[in-house]
């Protein structure tokens, strides 16, 4: 097809695999992350963020006050061409900030930093909320990021124990 032909909605949507700058959610262009991304979007504005899963709407007039964008997991954008298409993101997208706004809706900062890492196990690997941001998770709640780490050391350490455990099951008794 060449390049400067129209889209039309009977052309397949084309994914792109690649990182989302700053300055295109800035501008105001519409994407969606495709529904089989490994992964989502956790976007900082001033001192809340907002996590987008697979499936969702970013940029347009929702994002513009963005000022910083972490990648969690592996993403893939699109332009959803159509209106149902920006409907369908769209839908999704206040689909998790129901979620989030319940998780926000209990008392309790150190059960809300739990809340938050058991919500984003839905769509990440262990290995990859771990490398995100304690301030990021913490401003997604609104915990401070020293309740995040409380909740991380007793994870490991109830996680070391399960371990422990599973070994000790796993090893055959001797009978004398």
């Amino acid at each position: 097809m060449p390049k400067d032909a129209p889209q039309t909605s009977k052309q397949p949507t084309r994914a792109l695999a690649v990182s989302l700058p700053l300055s295109l959610l800035k501008s105001g262009q519409i994407l969606a992350l495709t529904d089989d991304s490994k992964g989502g979007l956790i976007l900082q504005k001033g001192f809340y963020c907002d996590w987008i899963p697979p499936g969702s709407l970013v940029g347009g007039c929702y994002d513009i006050d963005c000022t910083r964008i972490h990648v969690a997991g592996k993403v893939r954008f699109y332009a959803p061409n159509s209106q149902q298409e920006r409907s369908q993101a769209l839908q999704k997208r206040m689909g998790s900030l129901a979620d989030i706004q319940d998780i926000l809706n209990e008392p309790s900062s150190f059960r809300r930093a739990f809340l938050i890492l058991r919500h984003l196990s839905q769509w990440l690997s262990y290995r990859e909320m771990r490398g995100i941001p304690h301030d990021l998770l913490a401003q997604l709640v609104g915990v401070n990021p020293s309740t995040v780490r409380v909740f991380w050391k007793r994870y490991l350490l109830a996680r070391q124990k399960r371990a422990q455990a599973e070994q000790a099951q796993a090893k055959p008794q001797v009978l004398i």
